[in-house]
């Protein structure tokens, strides 16, 4: 009877440790799932949106930089910048892409897929600051918030804008990102090296990025040399094949891509001549967009994140510190903001919270504030930066015409330069492009430097015709995009559209003339 007993009552007692824990546990973490999932698939589903109705170029690099020169690499041709024939950029994104239009290419052959696919996967990319605030304030200030604020992340302004730029600024920050959410607060050696691997990707993408990183990972690693040692390893395990060896494959030179940039903006003050702006622009932005209240929410949240927010200072002061300044350039901070105001928000939040039944007046209130603080900013941004929603969609769309007519054999493109056209990468067609505005060696005014470039078709160097002589050699296309009422004789225009960019509109239409190009 006493074994029996005994035997009984052990049973028991490991029935009720087994039920009592473990049916909250599941339910707290398929809970946490089930609200992530939901948040990242509505986050995705109005980037898809985007993608799908706003085709725009969030910048020129990403169409000659990455998808043009990925271009070449599949189907032989493309223009070639200044920077792919003195050798300053990394073949690591447009060869990423190449295997996405070699792809795209077999299943769907002759079509510009390759562009949605790629917007698209860039864009799930986008999802990780969304994932990595409702993380962040799932430890600290619960579900609810915790959905609310990833939602806040989600809709954030500049987050939904460039979430589909193919641009190394934005990987470089998802990646930065990611090497900062997997140093933190771990003591796991295998998560360490896997979070240098990370700082090593984003170095590469973006080496600017880079002093600013190493900052993040010693507040992280502190004297820790187990921790530098794999934060090293995975670093180098990056950054040795893809910038040292990939550079020294397609340039000659390991890291060229790196030290030349440097050499090349410092010297010859490359950047410089293309456009300098005050020291306090990006500052001046950031408090303008996101107000007195958002910034000081960021700074109650760095303490809840302090790499991060460590990571963001430090690249605005960087950026700031250099000439030429382009708003995408401080992406990763950009990205960081709203991240830091919902935990500032948060923690806000847990103080009025401690006040005697405040704890749902509390949330409410930080709910109302962080919807409001998107709206001003949204309204802001809105005012100075519209047209970028429709930056180039005419032009996009005029290559796109042009690609889809079978009687093409030749395409010549006046009023435009060449940098602010689809290229290749939108006509996708092995036939000649002639563009009116082309310079083989331009010398920009205050730098040394002479910046060569070239249209490649097939491999070979294609002659252009700039200025007048695009008219006298018309013989040699028959589809043109030019402005309204500036077409060529013998050229009938088929339609027009009214083609937006920061500087204005301009109504571009595309002429067709019968007969085959000689």
């Amino acid at each position: 009877m006493s074994g029996a007993t005994g035997r009984q009552m052990h049973g028991m007692a490991e029935a009720i440790r087994d039920a009592a824990p473990r049916p909250r546990l599941a339910l707290r973490v398929s809970a946490d799932r089930v609200a992530l999932i939901l948040v990242l698939g509505a986050a995705y589903v109005l980037r898809l949106y985007v993608i799908a109705t706003h085709r725009y170029v969030a910048a020129p690099d990403e169409t000659f930089q990455y998808f043009e020169q990925a271009h070449r690499l599949v189907f032989g041709s493309g223009v070639v910048p200044w920077e792919y024939i003195d050798g300053i950029r990394s073949w690591l994104l447009p060869g990423l892409i190449a295997v996405l239009m070699r792809l795209t290419d077999w299943l769907v052959p002759g079509s510009i897929a390759y562009i949605a696919l790629t917007r698209a996967l860039v864009a799930a990319l986008s999802l990780l600051p969304v994932a990595a605030a409702f993380v962040w304030l799932r430890r600290g200030a619960g579900l609810g918030f915790a959905v609310a604020g990833a939602l806040f992340v989600a809709t954030a302004y500049d987050l939904v804008l460039y979430a589909p730029a193919v641009l190394t600024e934005m990987l470089a920050s998802y990646a930065a990102l990611a090497a900062i959410g997997l140093g933190e607060g771990t003591q796991s050696r295998a998560r360490r090296i896997a979070s240098g691997a990370c700082y090593g990707l984003a170095c590469c993408l973006r080496f600017q990025y880079g002093p600013p990183l190493v900052l993040a990972a010693a507040w992280q690693c502190g004297r820790g040399r187990q921790a530098w040692l794999a934060v090293l390893v995975g670093g180098l395990a990056v950054a040795i094949p893809v910038a040292g060896l990939l550079d020294w494959v397609t340039w000659g030179t390991p890291f060229q891509s790196i030290w030349l940039n440097v050499v090349l903006n410092t010297r010859d003050h490359v950047a410089s001549a293309m456009g300098v702006a005050p020291d306090t622009t990006y500052a001046v932005l950031l408090l303008g967009s996101w107000t007195l209240v958002g910034v000081s929410l960021a700074a109650l949240g760095a303490v809840r994140a302090p790499a991060l927010a460590l990571t963001a200072a430090a690249i605005l002061i960087e950026h700031s510190l250099i000439a030429h300044k382009e708003y995408r350039f401080i992406f990763f901070t950009l990205m960081s903001m709203p991240i830091l105001i919902s935990l500032g928000m948060a923690r806000l939040c847990g103080w009025l919270a401690r006040l005697r039944g405040a704890g749902r007046a509390a949330m409410t209130i930080a709910m109302l504030s962080l919807l409001v603080l998107q709206g001003v900013n949204w309204d802001r941004m809105l005012q100075i930066s519209a047209t970028y929603w429709h930056h180039d969609t005419a032009v996009l769309a005029l290559f796109q015409a042009a690609h889809d007519d079978p009687a093409t054999c030749g395409l010549g493109v006046r009023s435009l330069g060449w940098q602010r056209t689809g290229g290749y990468s939108y006509f996708n067609r092995n036939l000649p492009i002639y563009y009116s505005r082309f310079d083989p060696a331009q010398r920009l005014p205050g730098s040394s430097a002479v910046l060569r470039s070239v249209v490649v078709l097939r491999g070979h160097a294609l002659t252009q015709y700039p200025g007048a002589a695009l008219a006298r050699h018309s013989a040699a296309f028959n589809t043109l995009i030019a402005a309204a009422g500036h077409g060529l004789p013998g050229f009938v225009p088929r339609f027009c559209r009214t083609n937006v960019t920061r500087s204005g509109a301009m109504p571009l239409c595309l002429y067709t003339r019968p007969g085959p190009c000689r």
